[in-house]
C-alpha cells in the first residue's frame, strides 16, 4: 500500500512541476531596436513559456552599435544561455554570426528571412497571400477584380493562381523600377475593385505610396495596406501580424529546442492577423463596415 502511495506522490509531483524541474535555463533575448511590436513579440514569447511552466531566466539586450558583439559575448560568458531569441533582422544577423554559432537561435519579426539570408528556425512576418485574399473576400464580398503592382513575375503568377480559388481576378502589372509606378497604376485604376499592396521594397517608397493613396480616393477604389501606418495614411484597411502570437510561435520552437528536440529547418508563417480600419476613407468611398468588423479592429482611425 505504501509503495502505491509513494508512486502516486512521485507521479503527481512531476505532473505539477515545471517542464524543467531543477535549475532555471537562461535565454538571451537580443532586440534590434526599441519598438512596440518587438515588445509585444517578446511578451508573447514569455507568456507562452510561462504557460508551459518552463523555468527560464530572460536576459534582454538591445543593439547599440559597434560594441554589440563584445557586449553580447560578455552576457554569454556570464549567463551560459541555453538559447538565443533574436528579434528583428540586425539582431538575428549578429546572433547567427560565427561568434555565437554554438548556441541555438530562434528568431522573430523578420519580413523575408530567406531574402535577408537568415537561417531557420524562426517565425517570419510574411502573411501568406492566401490568408490575405481570404480576408479581402470576407470584408468585401462583392469585390471581383484585385489590382496589384510588383517587381516579381513569380509574385504576380502566384497571386493570379490563388485569386481564382476565391472567385477573384488579379489584374496586375510587373514593373522594373519605381519610376514606372504612376503609369502602371493609371493603367489599372479604371479596371479594379480594390488594390492590394505587396511587401515589395522595389515598388513601395514614400512617393509611390502617397500617389497610390491619393489616386485611390480620386478614382474610388479601396487600398488594402501592409500595416496600420498605411491605414492611418489613407488605406481603407490593412492586415498585419498579431505580434504577440508571433512571439508565442517562437516560444513553441524554443520549447522544442529546450526539450532536446531538433526543430524543423523551416520558416514559420504567422497564424494570426490583426487589421486596422480608416473610417474616414470608408465614408469617402461609400464603404459600410459592420459593427462587428469595427469592434474587432485592432486600430480604428476616425479623424
Amino acid at each position: 500500500m505504501m509503495k502505491k502511495v509513494l508512486i502516486c506522490f512521485i507521479s503527481a509531483f512531476f505532473i505539477s512541476s515545471s517542464v524543467y524541474p531543477g535549475e532555471s535555463k537562461n535565454i538571451v533575448v537580443v532586440k534590434s531596436r526599441k519598438s512596440a511590436p518587438y515588445n509585444l513579440a517578446l511578451s508573447g514569447f514569455k507568456k507562452y513559456l510561462k504557460k508551459e511552466q518552463v523555468d527560464v531566466h530572460i536576459i534582454e539586450y538591445k543593439l547599440k552599435g559597434k560594441e554589440d558583439v563584445s557586449e553580447i559575448n560578455k552576457i554569454v560568458k556570464k549567463n551560459n544561455p541555453a538559447l538565443f531569441f533574436s528579434i528583428g533582422t540586425p539582431a538575428t544577423r549578429i546572433i547567427q554570426g560565427k561568434e555565437f554559432n554554438n548556441i541555438p537561435v530562434v528568431f522573430a519579426m523578420i519580413l523575408d528571412p530567406e531574402k535577408n539570408k537568415i537561417n531557420p528556425p524562426g517565425v517570419s512576418m510574411h502573411i501568406p497571400l492566401k490568408m490575405k485574399l481570404k480576408e479581402i473576400k470576407r470584408f468585401f464580398p462583392d469585390v471581383k477584380k484585385i489590382g496589384l503592382i510588383c517587381s516579381s513575375s513569380a509574385d504576380f503568377k502566384e497571386a493570379s493562381r490563388l485569386a481564382v480559388e476565391f472567385g477573384l481576378e488579379a489584374i496586375g502589372k510587373k514593373i522594373n523600377s519605381k519610376k514606372e509606378f504612376p503609369q502602371a497604376l493609371k493603367n489599372l485604376s479604371g479596371r479594379i475593385d480594390c488594390f492590394l499592396m505587396f511587401p515589395d521594397s522595389n515598388v513601395y517608397f514614400p512617393e509611390s505610396v502617397e500617389y497610390l493613396l491619393v489616386e485611390s480616393l480620386r478614382k474610388g477604389f479601396p487600398v488594402v495596406g501592409l500595416s496600420s501606418i498605411y491605414t492611418k495614411a489613407g488605406a481603407l484597411i490593412s492586415l498585419e501580424c498579431d505580434y504577440e502570437d508571433l512571439g508565442a510561435q517562437a516560444g513553441e520552437i524554443a520549447l522544442e529546442i529546450l526539450s532536446g528536440n531538433v526543430p524543423k529547418a523551416e520558416f514559420v508563417n504567422p497564424r494570426k492577423t490583426n487589421y486596422s480600419l480608416n473610417l474616414i476613407v470608408a465614408k469617402r468611398l461609400g464603404v459600410d463596415f459592420s459593427s462587428t468588423a469595427i469592434a474587432e479592429a485592432k486600430r480604428i482611425f476616425r479623424n
